[in-house]
């Protein structure tokens, strides 16, 4: 089968003089597999965070959605990072305050150790930290 994934984002910012529309907004493509949404809604610890399992893809570098489901935004939000851990190191990738989302396709290389590619050292995993207080997000990660 193909073109299963349909994907419709755009980007617009609008601050005085800076005017900016993101083009193209739809994206169509093929998954392999039919893994997903997996882990789903997940309690994100503060501190140390949680690494997000993706024993349930069958094949990876699938599409992942991570979404912060904290509702406080005053006096001071409390965000979620997502990134890479390698043990005793966490390398941050972005962050999402509350309600915010990114949408993204993971490396089919995540969590593995090449010369030269890769993204991390061995038993390097996929991890996400909350800031401020502990707080829930949704993780669906899916087959490539």
């Amino acid at each position: 089968m193909s073109q299963e994934i349909r994907l419709q984002l755009s980007l617009q910012i609008r601050k005085g003089v800076l005017v900016y529309q993101s083009n193209p907004t739809a994206l169509i493509a093929d998954m392999l597999g039919s893994s997903g949404p997996t882990p789903g809604t997940i309690h994100v610890a503060l501190g140390t965070g949680l690494d997000i399992s993706l024993s349930q893809i069958v094949i990876p570098g699938g599409w992942c959605f991570i979404m912060n489901l904290d509702p406080t935004v005053q006096p001071t939000p409390n965000f979620i990072e997502y990134g890479i851990n390698d043990v005793s190191n966490f390398f941050p990738l972005g962050e999402l305050l509350p309600g915010e989302f990114a949408i993204f396709r993971l490396s089919r290389n995540v969590g593995k150790e090449y010369v030269g590619t890769g993204t991390g050292v061995a038993n390097s995993t996929f991890r996400i930290k909350a800031h401020g207080a502990a707080t829930l997000a949704r993780v669906e990660v899916f087959d490539a």
